[in-house]
C-alpha cells in the first residue's frame, strides 16, 4: 500500500500536499506495516511463529518501500505558513559563505588549481567560524526580534513560493526588439540581492527557491499575493504542466509609475494543485518540454 495515494480529482488541500511532499522515516513505514492487519496475517501465513521473523521481514519491506518512495514533489518544503524570520547560525553562515560560494580556480589565475582549491575551502572555513563567533555574540548580547516577512510555505489549499536573488531586469538601453523567436539577452540587465527595484512600468523575471516535480496527474496553477497586488506588482506564470519538473522561472510586471521593490527569500505567489480524475495520456516529460528541469533564470527558448 502506498501511503501518498489520496482521492483523485479536485483542489488539493494542505494535508495532501503535505503528503506529496514529505517522505516517511524507515520506522513511520515500518510501524504502519505492523499496524496493518492484511500486512501481518501475510507474514504470519510466510514464516508462522517467530516475531524477530517477522519483524526482519517487515523491516526489509519498509527499506524497500523507503528505496522506492517519489521524490518531493517540493523542495525544499515548508508544511506550515512562515511569516517571520529568526536569526539562527545556518542563516549567517548561509550569508557569509554566499561571495566564497562563488569563487571558482578561474578567479586565480596566477595560482596551480589545487592550490586554489585549498585557498577557497580556507576561505569557506573563515566564513563558518566568524558566522558562529557572530551568532555567538548575539546569543550572548540578547537575540534580536524576529524579522516579519511575507509569507510562504503551505497554505489552506496551495503553496506560497519565494523568490530567489537573481533578477533579470527588462531595460531598452541597447534598444532591442523583444522576440520570443529570437530573445536577445541584452533586454535584461542582471541583479543579486535580497531586494530587487523594479522601475515604472518594466518588467522583471526572477526564479523560484523552490525545486518543482510536478505528478502525472497533476496541473499546476499560479496566482500572486495580496500583499504584491495591492502595491501594483503583478506575477504572471504559465500552468507547470504534468510531469514538468525545475525551478519556475517568475515574471513580475510593475504596472504603476512608481518603482517597486521585490524581496528575495519571501513569498512572491501561490501555487494551486489541480488532480485529474486520470492520468493524461501525454506528459510534459514524454513531449521532451524545452524547459524540463530547468534551473535559474531561463529566458525564452525556441
Amino acid at each position: 500500500m502506498n501511503n501518498r495515494i489520496i482521492p483523485r480529482g479536485g483542489l488539493l488541500s494542505d494535508r495532501q500536499i503535505r503528503k506529496l511532499c514529505q517522505t516517511p522515516s524507515l520506522k513511520a513505514i515500518a510501524d504502519s506495516l505492523n499496524n496493518d492487519r492484511d500486512w501481518r496475517s501475510h507474514l504470519y501465513y510466510q514464516v508462522g511463529e517467530p516475531d524477530s521473523e517477522r519483524a526482519k521481514m517487515a523491516l526489509a519491506e519498509a527499506e524497500r518501500r523507503l528505496a522506492e518512495w517519489p521524490a518531493p514533489m517540493i523542495e525544499p518544503f515548508e508544511p506550515g505558513q512562515v511569516r517571520y524570520r529568526q536569526i539562527t547560525l545556518e542563516s549567517i553562515t548561509e550569508e557569509r559563505l554566499r561571495e566564497v560560494n562563488k569563487l571558482s580556480p578561474d578567479d586565480y589565475p596566477n595560482l596551480p588549481d589545487h592550490i586554489a582549491f585549498d585557498l577557497i575551502e580556507e576561505q569557506r572555513e573563515t566564513a563558518r567560524s566568524t558566522a558562529k563567533l557572530v551568532y555567538e555574540r548575539m546569543v550572548e548580547e540578547g537575540m534580536p526580534e524576529p524579522e516579519k516577512i511575507i509569507s510562504y510555505g503551505t497554505s489552506s489549499y496551495g503553496y506560497d513560493v519565494r523568490c530567489g536573488r537573481q533578477f533579470k531586469v527588462f531595460t531598452n538601453i541597447h534598444s532591442t526588439i523583444v522576440d520570443p523567436k529570437n530573445f536577445d539577452e541584452k533586454s535584461f540587465v542582471d541583479v543579486e540581492g535580497d531586494y530587487c527595484i523594479i522601475p515604472p512600468n518594466s518588467f522583471v523575471l526572477a526564479r523560484t527557491m523552490e525545486y518543482f516535480r510536478i505528478p502525472r496527474d497533476t496541473l499546476v496553477v499560479c496566482l500572486g499575493k495580496s500583499t504584491y497586488a495591492r502595491c501594483g506588482i503583478v506575477v504572471g506564470i504559465t500552468p507547470l504542466e504534468p510531469e514538468w519538473e525545475g525551478e519556475v522561472t517568475l515574471e513580475f510586471s510593475n504596472t504603476t509609475n512608481l518603482p517597486a521593490k521585490i524581496y528575495a527569500g519571501e513569498g512572491v505567489a501561490q501555487m494551486l494543485f489541480f488532480q485529474g480524475n486520470e492520468q493524461c495520456e501525454t506528459s510534459y516529460k514524454d513531449r521532451d518540454g524545452k524547459y524540463m528541469q530547468q534551473t535559474g533564470v531561463v529566458l525564452p527558448r525556441t
